[in-house]
Parts: structure tokens; C-alpha cells; sequence
């Protein structure tokens, strides 16, 4: 039975990998995403490209949004209207994830950072655009902050920090469901996570179900779990 550790994911990675995956933006670093091209996928399904002029972040969500269009003029757009917003990185992040044998098990370049409704999926969402943290392992599973952790704390795998904002509560969706992580609180909502598949878990030791751990278990679930 093959386990995480004897499916070895390693990164071949960029310099500016480690800094730039998973990174939060902090409240205080909205400058970061300002007067940089954006596309803007609204609910209405029209698409606007721009720059972004004028934001905030209120614990991570982001409001007060203002676009300068391509034609020059302005348009003001709420969160509740977006279905999602990426801000294009001015440097992509490209790398791989190889197995222990040294194949290619997938390519990922991230462009953008994006921003989408942790709770689109429910009845009644509430209207916050937060941004999305696994982008490139996010087609079953999004990771979010949870915009009510006001204290930080860095992903590490492998001895390689994975983000540069802290966090210590996040946000997980799946399906019509979103629940909140915390370290303390993992290991028993991990089968709430990933446990519609077998093959995952009896791919993860009890030890190793850690929220350190997470990124890993992400990128393994991806892998073994195609629905």
C-alpha cells in the first residue's frame, strides 16, 4: 500500500517559487495588486478587462473595487456582481511536480492571483471575494483565509515555506460545503475533506495528517482522486 511518504512529491522550482505560492495579501499590502491588468469574470458571465485603480482588504476580502477600462473610462463593481478576479503577477510562477521516480505528474504555471466567493456554491452566499491560495490544485478543493483568523502562520513542506502570509484558519470548499480548519481541529475533520476517497486515504499515515501538511495532501488528492 503506498503511502505519502513513499509518493514522494517534490517541487522543481523557480527562485521566486517558495515566496509565491499560496501567498496571502496582507490587509496592508493592497498596493501589491493596485495598477496591475485584471479580468473580471462577472455572474452575468460578461467579462471586463482593465487595471485594478482602487481596492481594499478587509481581512482578506477584497471591496471598494474600481476598474480603469481598456477605453479609458472607470467603472465601480461590487463583490456581489464578480464571479471572479484575477490580477495578473507580473513574474509567473512556473514549476512542476514530479513523483519518485522523477515523472512528471503536472505542470503549473500560475499568472494571476484570484479571487472568488468561498460560498458561491451555497443557497445563500455571503458576498465576499476572497482569495483563492492552492491555485493550479484547486479543481476539487479551494483553500481560502478565513477572513475571522486574524493571526498568520506559514505552510511549510519539505523544509520549503510555501507562503509568506501567515495563517492559522482557513476556509475549505468543497462541493456545496465550506467548513473552517484549524491546526487543532484537523486530524478530525480530515475525513470531512478527503474522505470520499479510499485511495487517498489509505495513502496518508494517522501522523501525518497535519495542517503543515495540507499543500501535500492537496497535491496527492488531486492526483489520486479525478472525479
Amino acid at each position: 500500500m503506498k503511502t505519502l511518504s513513499s509518493i514522494i512529491l517534490f517541487f522543481l522550482i523557480s527562485s521566486s517559487y517558495a515566496q509565491s505560492l499560496m501567498t496571502k495579501i496582507g490587509d496592508d499590502r493592497i498596493d501589491e495588486i493596485l495598477n496591475k491588468p485584471i479580468l473580471v469574470n462577472l455572474k452575468n458571465d460578461s467579462l471586463i478587462n482593465g487595471t485594478l485603480i482602487s481596492a481594499n482588504l478587509m481581512r482578506g476580502s477584497l471591496v471598494n473595487i474600481t476598474i480603469k477600462l481598456l477605453d479609458g473610462s472607470k467603472q465601480k463593481i461590487k463583490p456581489d456582481q464578480v464571479k471572479s478576479l484575477k490580477v495578473r503577477i507580473a513574474k509567473p510562477i512556473k514549476f512542476s511536480i514530479r513523483d519518485e521516480a522523477g515523472n512528471v505528474v503536472k505542470d503549473v504555471t500560475n499568472s494571476f492571483i484570484v479571487f472568488e466567493h468561498p460560498y458561491a456554491s451555497q443557497k445563500k452566499p455571503k458576498p465576499i471575494l476572497m482569495q483563492l491560495l492552492n491555485p493550479g490544485f484547486d479543481n476539487q478543493i479551494k483553500i481560502y483565509a478565513d477572513p475571522n483568523d486574524n493571526i498568520d502562520k506559514s505552510i511549510l513542506i519539505r523544509g520549503v515555506q510555501l507562503s509568506s502570509g501567515e495563517i492559522h484558519s482557513y476556509l475549505i470548499a468543497k462541493n456545496a460545503e465550506v467548513i473552517t480548519i484549524r491546526p487543532a481541529d484537523y486530524e478530525r475533520k480530515f475525513e470531512a475533506m478527503f474522505g470520499d476517497c479510499k485511495a487517498f486515504m489509505d495513502s496518508v499515515q494517522p501522523d501525518q495528517k497535519i495542517i503543515e501538511n495540507l499543500m501535500a495532501h492537496l497535491i496527492l488528492y488531486e492526483r489520486l482522486c479525478s472525479h
